[in-house]
């Protein structure tokens, strides 16, 4: 039993005790006595009863504070899986040395992204000496429009001029075409990214899909295209 409770019950008892008695009649000249004990004593009841639902409450705050701090950290077994995707994002990308076809190396590795992501169409744009970017990988490309574009250029160049990625989900009619198995169709996403070595970006990757590139997947993508931009520069 609560130990508050507890005092309550005990100084319920001369109270009932006092009542019985004062019913009776038994000892008239106590009546005011007892009149004022078992008023004392039901207000010290009540005052005890409020303490202790107050404290009661005070509690149950307590334990919700804690149970929301607790569902607002971070899952563990959620950041390490988050760690495995990226290692594996990494390891995905083979390396490769001076004797490798630098072009076979791309399409290989483009090949491999869009089958991890689930992508229909990439493109790969490798800096020339002009400042100017030239196609030089892709993966279910039929159509060559855009062999080259220069920095400011289309959605190509501002990305590289920013330096930033650019996602895009409206994407411009007649500004890329998907031919699959179904058919044509526009794509429903576009993610742009530049590929960075030492702040200079030495490439260009264009990835298209029919439905919507989770912001997970565009994380990984930006990896794996950073170490093969890394590996195509540095090793001639």
């Amino acid at each position: 039993m609560n130990k508050i409770n507890l005092i309550s019950l005990i100084l319920l008892l001369p109270i009932i005790g006092s009542a019985i008695i004062l019913v009776s009649n038994k000892i008239p000249n106590y009546n005011i006595a007892l009149v004022s004990v078992i008023t004392i004593s039901a207000i010290i009841i009540v005052v005890i009863n409020i303490f202790n639902k107050t404290v009661i409450e005070k509690k149950v705050e307590v334990i919700v504070e804690k149970k929301v701090y607790i569902e607002k950290q971070p899952d563990v077994n959620e950041q390490t899986n988050e760690a495995d995707d990226l290692k594996n994002a990494v390891n995905l990308i083979d390396n490769i040395d001076d004797k490798t076809n630098r072009e076979e190396y791309v399409n290989t590795q483009l090949s491999k992204i869009a089958k991890k992501i689930d992508l229909d169409q990439i493109v790969f744009y490798l800096k020339q000496d002009n400042n100017t970017y030239k196609l030089f990988g892709k993966y279910a490309l039929t159509m060559e429009n855009n062999l080259e574009f220069s920095v400011g250029e289309g959605l190509s160049g501002q990305a590289v001029k920013d330096k930033k990625a650019l996602y895009i989900t409206d994407i411009p009619d007649g500004y890329i075409t998907i031919i699959s198995g179904l058919g044509k169709g526009n794509p429903k996403s576009l993610f742009v990214v530049p590929a960075f070595v030492d702040e200079d970006v030495v490439g260009l990757a264009e990835f298209a899909s029919l439905s919507e590139i989770t912001t997970k997947n565009r994380e990984l993508i930006e990896i794996m295209v950073e170490k093969m931009a890394f590996n195509l520069v540095n090793v001639k």
